[in-house]
């Protein structure tokens, strides 16, 4: 729920300022969220006490962005997008 209110926020402050939504462009942004809630889901799944799971996906979250940011690592763009 959080990822999707975050990223629908987001998508409309975008719009709101003329500009092309975050989500939308080549940087990981809602995709660090899609990871933490793998992560989430499979850590429960297995059985993992949770306040482990939430501490777990929750630090996944946070070092997939970080580490997105300081290597420069995004997504892919399709040809002859120029965002």
């Amino acid at each position: 729920m959080g990822s999707m209110t975050g990223s629908a926020g987001g998508v409309i402050r975008d719009i709101l300022i003329n500009e092309i939504p975050l989500i939308f462009r080549k940087e990981i942004y809602a995709m660090a969220c899609v990871i933490g809630g793998v992560i989430y889901w499979i850590l429960h799944y297995t059985g993992v006490d949770s306040t482990w799971v939430n501490l777990i996906s929750g630090g996944s979250i946070l070092l997939t962005r970080i580490l997105a940011v300081r290597f420069q690592i995004g997504l892919p763009v399709l040809k002859g997008e120029n965002f």
